[in-house]
């Protein structure tokens, strides 16, 4: 049997599941479970982006891309958040149309915290807002290394 917050947990997914298919599914699931987010407030703050789903073909669905202009905003459906998922060749073969057909990208973060995943996809600080929010800017593609690799080459 599992514990009441669980079984509560577990019911409140299956009842929101249908919530989180299609282009806006990985952003409405990190709005309702990392932001705390309604569904109705979730659906409200993507009015008015563009969305560009990542779509893998052994995996299928793995990720959106929010743009409005040259900003642009990730989000990763949890289960493909794990190292391994996010790799080199996803990054080339998804970011690079879109960088090629805007020169450059901007994105903005108002979590020091969100810094190193956005750094280690290429973006470079650009600025920081007097409320706190760094904007960052890619101009180009950087293929980042994998942390754990040894730099002598056998």
């Amino acid at each position: 049997m599992l514990p009441p917050n669980m079984a509560a947990d577990l019911a409140r997914y299956k009842i929101e599941q249908h919530y989180r298919t299609g282009p806006d599914g990985p952003w409405i699931e990190h709005l309702m479970d990392d932001e705390g987010f309604s569904h109705a407030q979730a659906r409200e703050a993507m009015l008015g982006w563009e969305k560009i789903p990542y779509i893998d073909a052994e995996h299928g669905h793995m990720a959106t891309l929010i743009k409005k202009g040259r900003e642009v905003h990730f989000a990763i459906f949890k289960r493909f958040r794990k190292s391994g998922y996010v790799t080199n060749e996803r990054i080339k073969e998804f970011l690079k149309p879109i960088l090629d057909d805007n020169v450059f990208l901007i994105t903005k973060i108002d979590r020091p915290e969100d810094s190193r995943f956005i750094e280690w996809l290429g973006f470079e600080p650009l600025s920081v807002a007097p409320d706190g929010i760094q904007c960052y800017i890619l101009n180009n593609i950087k293929y980042p290394r994998l942390h754990n690799v040894s730099s002598i080459q056998a």
